[in-house]
């Protein structure tokens, strides 16, 4: 099951809402213009820039298995400049202040994507008994 994406400020995204905003029709005193497709994909440009500067993360990636994939991810659109604020989220189960589970109108736990970090990894492999018993295995081998 893919529990893991990452949330972002995206660059294509503040794309998309900006050519749902900019019209191509402009009105300059009082006569309408239509914009050249030049114009309009610079408006565009200008629109993004805008949106991206003051846009909220959301979710930019598509689901993942494991969170090293969201990492690798990241790290790619980070170097093609595509994004920013990146964090890893994991669909977990909501809790309250108190630790308790945040239960939806059928008494149901309620799930959603809350940042991940990964000290939050259940499992053998991120206990620190784990990794010393590895630790120690490796030095016994080689």
């Amino acid at each position: 099951m893919s529990a893991f994406c990452v949330y972002a400020a995206a660059t294509w995204i503040a794309r998309e809402r900006a050519e749902k905003k900019v019209c191509n029709v402009e009105f300059r005193q009082g006569v309408q213009h239509v914009l050249t497709l030049q114009e309009w994909k610079a408006k565009v440009d200008e629109e993004t820039q805008r949106i991206f500067k003051r846009m909220k993360p959301v979710r930019a990636s598509p689901l993942f298995d494991i969170p090293q994939s969201c990492l690798d991810w990241i790290r790619v659109a980070e170097k093609n400049g595509l994004i920013r604020d990146a964090q890893v989220m994991a669909w977990k189960v909501d809790t309250y202040s108190d630790g308790s589970p945040a239960r939806d109108k059928h008494g149901r736990p309620k799930k959603a994507w809350l940042s991940y970090h990964a000290t939050d990894a259940d499992g053998f492999a991120t206990h620190p008994q784990a990794i010393a018993t590895c630790e120690v295995a490796k030095g016994s081998d080689g």
